[in-house]
């Protein structure tokens, strides 16, 4: 009823309504009534009287006087106004509500029999049967004129001041209401007729919010004139707004024309006149974008609340028992034709359902669409909770109390160096080329350099497919390319996961004899645990063994592992062998060793993302394990040997290039795989070329890299942990050696940890994502030959001697596409995305809107602009993306990889003179996921407060939040008083506190969400995915029982040959399974369905502070968010989500104008934020105060202490004291300096270091090492 989200934007504007917790009893001023719309405001307690099946019209009368009477209605001075029939004005509002109505009578009938179903089969009813149909037939509930006509009479009988209106009550009121009078309702409508000046507005439990109007137009900031208009351009019961002029749009609108109003007129009266002069200034503003312009709109809005005039419609009454008494068997009454009607509508849903979604419904249980196309919304999932007055509890029986302890080491000096500052000298900016001369590589790889690069999910190959496809040849077109299309580019990402496949194989095969050779080079003290010898396969030339012929193994006598010491020898190892595994992974370095770095870090950090980071259409030619690996999968791609050159000398050592470290490999390992020859076997491929397969090497290179680096990694932190727990001699190696290579490291550390990671990655069989560049799609596509003449038709007209279109060679296709836009193939046949012009672009959403082609000239412009040497990167408000010319597609799923035009890797990098450089808490120009600033860096005195946020620290709202693993989010907000008008004491200046008003304070809101809730999604794709595989296949067994037959690929009997043996048996069934089309559907609708759940947790976190993800932070709206500087480790099967979902939020909010600190988190969870004493723990996440005698959930009051945090630094520039750590002495060490360094440790017993579950706070400087990465 009435304006949608109009009390919402009133509150969210700085506007604090008066609370009124009854209602007063005091003498209202002379002629002042108050004129009550029974109906809207005591809808909730109509429905429950009126609807009981044991209640007949008196009985339900009586019941209802007797609710007005508590609610302490005065009956000399107030009128009650009863709603008639709905006027014509709002027939289609009528016409929607009744369809609803039908459709939950209909719901109704059908849960109603399956109830009846249940009880006559003996089984048990259950709870949600019943408050599934209670809910419905609430949904249906009607209010007949009868039973108003028989309410109204019995007020009159009682005493009361009855009017029953001709239509709509909140009309008559506008017309009866004079200066003085209050009205009492809860229909936003009200606030729109210029004749009501005060409103109460009735929320639960007997409470009312006061709304003056001349106060709420002055936290608005437009007038009386201008509210009106407001609510006849926005959605109402009378008319819908224009599309995408939502209710904050329009005001914004509405301002810029009273701005543009000759201030010497004076205020305008609100008359229809001047109503609709004004609505015909809004429909001609540049911002207001009609679809028909010659269309009339809002004559029956102007009509209603302007001139308060009405059509009076006949009286019809819905589909309803004719007796209000029996409604809980209505839906038994009910026709065929009723019946067909609704099964009709429920047939006609064309909107997909997300299997997975926890916010969704299915098609037959969803109501019809609105007639303004808004879709059905699910009721709220993570709701906030807030206290109203302080709650005590009684302690409980037994809990751990938290308690201080003195340190075992003494904290950080704040006055020692910071170690973690590079004193080293920051490097001078290169100097980059001008972009004058540049061809289109040239431009893109300038693009490249200058701005991040993001992959685009847009959604799935045959729906982007379609919508391209349709708007370059029309549906008849669409549907002779779309096969073509589809089945080109399944097949290009199948064959560059099977010879992925093939090479891991046969790489395996050949670690594995290997492996026996590294062993027999380490000479344990005693026996050690045996090792499966290398089995030799021969293999024929489509990739399958033939036999197997295991070795006889020597047997060894099992020890236990603590008599094992480990002692090196030389590596019987041939030269030729230790070339081939630096090839597959390089070794360790003495850097790498003394850093503990890992592949994430340094040189390999082009590695470490193949989703996101294979845009290079250039291999880099330093990379030697990549170049090994891609001229391997082109040999066994084409079964041709690459060309040998002659080896060189490398630092007094053999040096080989890659083709001729491949053809040795080739040699040694010829057993394991498919023939490959001089001249290859003379077959034709199904792609010319094979650059696609740049891809899909660098994903093995990735892996094989994680695996063995990482591995020996993670293998020596085991070693290490078996020798404290005395499982291993202390004088044991545990470290990784830099003279021998990873895989050697690998196979040493693996052996005596009993072999707890496999030999060799093994990938599954569905296909991963692989990057294809437009000048490999003319490649792929060249194949086909109606595709073949669609790429000759866009390049014969760049080629005017070329007589006819089916003489251009693939070579002139290359050759167009040189010169052509970057992206301009994707966007003919692909996808519609980023084809659009700019005026076209307006009416769309999402990538749609936001992505766009950018010609050469064009960015040859940019490149200039962003490289002058008096570029001013707080001046760029360049956004949107734009096309990089490449995709990444797994078959089923397309992704555009684009360029991020807001975002400058100058500024992230700080290329440019630190004076030009934006803020980066304040600005998007450096990133929004990459930076995490303590708080204690951002605020160190007082002006910084002023120049961050330019108010009094008092008003600034503030969210704490803190990241786990069982509570994925727990998170509290402080929001100050909005009442501008209040004083220091939260009452109004002067005047005496009304005790029956609440007085404004500062308010706590909390959150948490329970990791459970968001892995829904997920864990139901799971049981499905179990129920999937446990089906029988049609040759016998099922693919649980498959998987359960494989041999094992770790541990002390595992062995790579059986493995490759068995997988070769059962391809065709497991490729059959995890390729389909089903099961990647479903895995999409999960991964959607927990995009979501992120979605509106985010948005509830911002909702707390007074903002929303669907739009930017109001400049009036001053806020900072604190995040914990967590860091946890899964331990349970379900992973984590608390980064994933960090990055995402951080992202998000910065995005919309949200400044997001860090808060270091000692002491947050174990101290209670209002008496600052240490709480005790009841359980895992409840918590006891004794002083203040509460519970309170663990990561909620981690949250709150977060608040007070920043409060502290944001008022007093310093963290409170009871949660800094204190020495035996009772010294405070983080107050020797202001800009203190916090203890790493993070626990509340004492301050050391608790089970590595707390990240270590870094030291933060002034340079990039202030900060901690998000990673995405």
């Amino acid at each position: 009823m009435g304006v949608p989200l109009l009390w919402p934007h009133i509150r969210q504007e700085g506007h604090e309504a008066t609370l009124l917790w009854q209602f007063p009893q005091g003498p209202l001023p002379p002629d002042a009534l108050y004129r009550v719309d029974l109906l809207a405001s005591f809808f909730p307690s109509i429905r429950r009287i009126f609807s009981s099946s044991t209640h007949d019209y008196l009985t339900s009368n009586v019941i209802f006087e007797r609710h007005l009477v508590s609610s302490r209605i005065p009956k000399a001075s107030s009128v009650l106004y009863i709603d008639g029939p709905s006027p014509e004005e709002k027939r289609e509002t009528r016409q929607l509500r009744e369809e609803k109505r039908i459709i939950a009578l209909q719901k109704a009938h059908i849960w109603l029999c399956n109830m009846e179903t249940r009880v006559g089969g003996r089984r048990r009813v259950r709870k949600r049967d019943f408050t599934k149909l209670d809910k419905l037939i609430r949904a249906a509930f009607y209010w007949t004129p009868d039973a108003r006509a028989s309410l109204a009479i019995y007020l009159r009988v009682q005493g009361w001041t009855v009017v029953e209106c001709p239509s709509e009550a909140d009309i008559a009121i506008a017309i009866d209401s004079q200066p003085q009078d209050i009205v009492v309702s809860g229909d936003s409508d009200m606030l729109i007729y210029a004749t009501v000046h005060t409103i109460w507005r009735p929320i639960s439990r007997g409470k009312y919010l006061v709304y003056d109007l001349p106060n709420v137009l002055s936290y608005l900031g437009i007038s009386r004139l201008a509210l009106t208009v407001l609510g006849i351009v926005c959605k109402n019961d009378y008319t819908s707004n224009l599309t995408r002029m939502g209710l904050s749009t329009n005001i914004k609108i509405l301002k810029s024309l009273e701005e543009m109003k000759d201030p010497a007129a004076g205020v305008e009266p609100v008359t229809e006149a001047n109503v609709e002069t004004m609505v015909k200034r809004y429909l001609a503003h540049p911002e207001v974008v009609r679809r028909n312009p010659a269309a009339t709109h809002f004559e029956a809005a102007v009509r209603v609340f302007a001139g308060r005039q009405f059509k009076v419609a006949v009286a019809t009454t819905p589909s309803q028992p004719s007796d209000h008494t029996s409604s809980t068997n209505c839906s038994t009454q009910k026709s065929s034709d009723l019946a067909a009607l609704v099964a009709d509508q429920l047939v006609q849903q064309t909107d997909v359902f997300n299997r997975y979604a926890t916010v969704d419904r299915p098609p037959d249980q969803r109501p019809p669409p609105h007639s303004s196309g808004r879709r059905y919304k699910h009721r709220q999932r993570y709701a906030i909770k807030t206290r109203s007055q302080v709650v005590k509890h009684e302690p409980p029986e037994a809990m751990k109390q938290n308690q201080w302890k003195p340190y075992k080491s003494a904290p950080d000096s704040p006055l020692e160096p910071q170690s973690a500052v590079s004193s080293s000298k920051p490097k001078s900016p290169k100097r980059l080329p001008s972009a004058e001369g540049m061809d289109k590589k040239d431009l893109v790889n300038a693009m490249a350099r200058d701005h991040p690069m993001r992959t685009l999910d847009i959604g799935t190959v045959n729906a982007n497919a379609t919508r391209g496809l349709n708007r370059e040849f029309g549906p008849e077109g669409s549907s002779v390319y779309l096969p073509r299309v589809k089945i080109a580019l399944r097949d290009i990402a199948h064959q560059s996961s099977h010879v992925k496949r093939v090479c891991q194989r046969a790489i395996g095969l050949y670690l594995e004899r290997l492996a026996l050779s590294i062993n027999e080079s380490v000479v344990p003290a005693v026996p050690a645990v045996p090792v499966v010898p290398a089995l030799p396969m021969v293999m024929d030339v489509v990739g399958t063994i033939e036999s197997v012929q295991p070795l006889q193994q020597q047997p060894l006598q099992q020890q236990p592992l603590q008599q094992q010491p480990l002692q090196k020898q030389a590596s019987k190892l041939h030269a030729e062998d230790r070339l081939i595994l630096d090839k597959l992974c390089p070794k360790f370095t003495a850097k790498d060793i003394a850093d503990g770095r890992n592949i994430n870090d340094g040189t390999t950090e082009d590695l470490t993302k193949p989703d996101d980071s294979e845009h290079d259409e250039t291999l880099d030619k330093k990379n030697e394990p990549l170049q090994f690996l891609m001229c391997l999968l082109n040999a066994v791609y084409s079964g041709k040997l690459p060309k040998r050159q002659k080896g060189k000398e490398k630092g007094g050592a053999p040096s080989i290039d890659s083709p001729s470290a491949v053809c040795t490999f080739i040699e040694r390992a010829r057993d394991f795989l498919p023939a490959i020859t001089k001249d290859g076997d003379g077959l034709e491929r199904d792609f010319a070329g094979s650059s696609f397969l740049r891809s899909t090497a660098l994903q093995l290179s990735v892996e094989l890299k994680k695996h063995y680096r990482n591995g020996s990694t993670d293998l020596c932190e085991k070693f290490a942990l078996l020798k404290t727990k005395k499982l291993l001699p202390l004088e044991a190696r545990d470290c990784v050696d830099p003279d021998i290579t990873a895989f050697e490291n690998f196979v040493l550390l693996n052996r005596v940890c009993g072999c707890p990671r496999s030999l060799v990655p093994m990938s599954s069989f569905e296909n991963k994502f692989i990057t294809v560049s437009e000048l490999e799609l003319t490649r792929i596509f060249w194949r086909d030959p109606m595709l073949k003449t669609v790429l000759q038709s866009y390049a014969w007209p760049d080629f005017p001697s070329i007589e006819y279109a089916d003489q251009v060679s693939q070579t002139d296709v290359g050759m167009w596409l040189s010169r052509a836009v970057p992206g301009c193939l994707i966007t003919k046949l692909l996808t519609d995305i980023g084809g659009y012009s700019e005026v076209e672009r307006k009416k769309l959403r999402n990538y749609s809107r936001s992505t766009r082609l950018m010609p050469l000239e064009d960015t040859r412009r940019h490149i200039q602009q962003i490289r002058h040497a008096d570029f001013q990167p707080t001046s760029y408000t360049d956004k949107g993306y734009v096309l990089h010319g490449s995709i990444r597609t797994d078959g089923f799923r397309l992704q555009l990889i684009a360029f991020k035009m807001n975002e400058l890797h100058s500024v992230k990098y700080r290329q440019l003179p630190a004076d030009r450089l934006p803020n980066r808490l304040t600005s998007t120009v450096a990133g929004t996921d990459y930076f995490l600033t303590e708080i204690r860096n951002v605020v160190s005195t007082p002006q910084d407060v002023v120049d961050l946020w330019g108010c009094d620290p008092k008003r600034i709202k503030i969210l704490g939040i803190d990241l786990g693993q069982a509570f994925v989010v727990g998170a509290s907000a402080l929001l100050p008083s909005r009442n501008k008008h209040l004083d220091a004491e939260g009452g109004p200046e002067g005047a005496q506190k009304d005790p029956l008003v609440k007085q404004p304070t500062t308010k706590y809101f909390n959150l948490a969400v329970k990791q459970k809730a968001v892995y829904q999604p997920t864990l139901k794709h799971r049981r499905w995915l179990e129920q999937r595989k446990a089906q029988p296949l049609e040759g016998g067994g099922s693919i649980c029982q498959i998987e359960t037959s494989l041999p094992a690929r770790f541990g002390p009997d595992a062995s790579i040959a059986e493995y490759t043996t068995r997988m070769q048996e059962v391809e065709a069934q497991l490729g059959s399974f995890y390729g389909s089309v089903v099961l990647k559907k479903h895995r999409w609708n999960a991964r959607k369905a927990r995009d979501e759940e992120y979605r509106l947790i985010a948005n509830r976190l911002l909702e707390m502070v007074g903002g929303s993800l669907g739009a930017k932070r109001k400049e009036s709206n001053k806020i900072v968010i604190g995040v914990g500087l967590g860091q946890f480790s899964s331990r349970i099967r379900l992973s984590s989500l608390h980064e994933s979902f960090e990055s995402y939020f951080i992202q998000k909010a910065r995005s919309l104008g949200y400044i997001v600190v860090g808060v270091n988190e000692y002491y947050t969870s174990k101290k209670c934020p209002t008496c600052g004493g240490f709480v005790g723990q009841v359980d895992l996440r409840r918590l006891y105060c004794s002083e203040c005698k509460k519970y309170m959930h663990r990561d909620v009051m981690a949250g709150h202490n977060i608040c007070n945090v920043i409060r502290g630094h944001l008022l007093k520039q310093e963290r409170p004291r009871y949660l800094q750590p204190k020495d035996i002495d009772g010294n405070y060490p983080w107050e020797e300096k202001q800009s203190f360094r916090p203890h790493p440790g993070g626990s509340g017993a004492g301050g050391h270091k608790g089970k590595g579950v707390k990240r270590k706070a870094t030291d933060e400087g002034t340079d990039s090492s202030q900060f901690r990465r998000v990673s995405v």
